[in-house]
């Protein structure tokens, strides 16, 4: 009879949403502890092409917390916010369809219950922060 030894590894990328930033902290290419403070979407989803966000779970908190900076990218008063956003989330989509589709979803369900045309983008931001810390919980456990 054969013995396997299952062991799993934790996760050490960590994730911090602020104000109006996330701060990763992960292990880069060399083996040390990096942290770097993002603003913008696309350098996010550099992150996860560069290879230091990996694994399945990390990298759909990272795509959710990329749909919440891209929504708070955009220009509240641009009549095509929605369109932009809509788009931006499929590129994110395309990252790997099958394990980001339903993050995609659940991030564009919480903007659009948000009624951003009557309550305005600080608060489909606000719940698309509260659905991506609800990912990265559920993702951690």
């Amino acid at each position: 009879m054969t013995s396997v030894n299952a062991s799993t590894k934790l996760s050490t990328t960590k994730f911090l949403w602020t104000n109006d930033r996330l701060i990763v902290s992960c292990i880069d290419h060399s083996g040390s502890m990096k942290t770097i403070d993002i603003s913008d979407y696309l350098k996010l989803i550099k992150l996860i092409d560069s290879g230091l966000i990996s694994g399945v779970g990390n990298i759909q908190i990272t795509c959710a917390y990329a749909m919440v900076l891209a929504a708070k990218e955009l220009d509240t008063f641009d009549n095509k916010y929605y369109s932009k956003l809509l788009k931006i989330s499929l590129n994110i989509e395309t990252i790997n369809k099958t394990n980001l589709s339903s993050i995609v979803k659940r991030m564009l369900s919480a903007g659009d219950d948000a009624n951003g045309p009557v309550n305005g983008k600080n608060v489909v931001v606000k719940k698309m922060i509260l659905e991506a810390n609800l990912i990265e919980k559920e993702k951690s456990v």
